[in-house]
């Protein structure tokens, strides 16, 4: 019995030993060095820390939509991989068909009712209700209520210099016709 007592004491010696190594390796990688999903990143490619949005401090942009302001991109944050938007749809007005060719897209309704196009599919969507779009697949948001309707709108990675580009395809068939 005094074996495997002095075998186990050997076990976690050796695997408290590995695991030391393994943190002082993940330390003197060095302070740079982030958690990112399954991947490590290095904070150096990205020279800002982090920084706080305030949304009176944010430009609001007029579209022929209703009105929008940037709450994370290249100009605005340093965001290399995340693009956010705050869209406010006016009552009978949206976002045409259009795709990034580049991006992936997650729509997030926060106010009111949003007829959602993801290709040929529409859905009308709600507070809370999302949907994903992938890169290259066309969409479009509409307004679908009497109120305005809001809508949080993220990207990624960021494209060009603002993080976001996007493809008009509304006056092509066969989306031109598809809300008639």
């Amino acid at each position: 019995m005094h074996s495997k007592w002095k075998l186990g004491g050997i076990l976690i010696c050796l695997v408290a030993g590995l695991a030391s190594v393994a943190i002082i390796q993940a330390v003197s990688q060095g302070a740079n060095s982030l958690r990112q999903g399954n991947q490590r990143t290095d904070a150096r490619r990205n020279p800002k820390s982090g920084q706080f949005v305030i949304a009176k401090d944010v430009e609001i942009k007029v579209d022929d939509f209703g009105t929008s302001r940037r709450l994370s991109d290249p100009p605005t944050t340093g965001a290399k991989q995340l693009t956010v938007i705050d869209v406010n749809l006016d009552p009978g007005k949206g976002h045409n068909f259009h795709k990034h060719s580049d991006q992936e897209e997650v729509v997030l309704v926060v106010a009111g009712k949003v007829e959602q196009w993801i290709d040929r599919e529409k859905r009308i969507l709600g507070p809370g209700d999302s949907a994903f779009i992938p890169a290259d697949v066309v969409h479009a948001s509409f307004n679908a209520g009497d109120q305005v309707a809001t809508i949080i709108v993220t990207l990624g990675p960021c494209v060009g210099p603002t993080g976001y580009e996007l493809v008009n395809v509304a006056n092509d068939a066969p989306w031109k016709t598809l809300r008639k």
